[in-house]
């Protein structure tokens, strides 16, 4: 990458723009890398009669797409009895 956050005061690139282009960098390489895993992993799998073998590498991978998240807001509970308490105290004015 080589690029520097120098300063812009001074002549240099500014830090954000730096930030923006090393990640255009390292995304434009991932999605190469990418493309060469797919269309390797697609060559070396073997396709007979009966279609893929379920057991070949295409099929070992993770399965599950689930997401463990389990609400948007983690502290919705929280902020619920906080809110709860302070109605509780001010009806007891």
């Amino acid at each position: 990458m080589g690029v520097t956050g120098t300063s812009f005061m001074s002549g240099g690139n500014e830090p954000y723009h730096v930030f923006v282009q090393q990640a255009q960098q390292v995304f434009e390489q991932l999605l190469t890398e990418l493309k060469a895993a797919v269309v390797d992993l697609f060559n070396n799998v073997t396709i007979d009669e009966n279609g893929i073998d379920p057991n070949s590498e295409l099929f070992t991978m993770t399965k599950s797409t689930s997401s463990y998240v389990v609400a948007d807001n983690p502290f919705d509970a929280v902020d619920r009895r906080f809110i709860a308490s302070i109605w509780k105290k001010l009806k007891l004015r």
